[in-house]
């Protein structure tokens, strides 16, 4: 399993970026995508188009697994930030 996990929130060029990795097992490119693992990747990326944003995830066997949520902040249904 994972020993690392990073977390990083930021802003660039007008979006706004979430960003969880860590150096656990891993995924294969059609785990990931796949519904094999449950809903959690297809519910992730459906919340995030529901607010304008795309989701990736990067991933490999025993090279961890990065997921990005990113929303641009002038999309009609962003987030609001102060």
């Amino acid at each position: 399993g994972a020993t690392t996990v990073v977390v990083r929130l930021s802003r660039v060029e007008g979006d706004i970026a979430l960003c969880v990795e860590d150096n656990g097992f891993g995924l294969s490119t059609s785990e990931a995508e796949s519904r094999k693992l449950g809903d959690g990747l297809s519910n992730m990326r459906a919340r995030a188009q529901a607010i304008g944003g795309i989701l990736t995830v990067q991933s490999g066997p025993m090279l961890g697994t990065s997921v990005t949520v990113t929303v641009p902040t002038s999309a009609p249904d962003a987030p609001k930030f102060r």
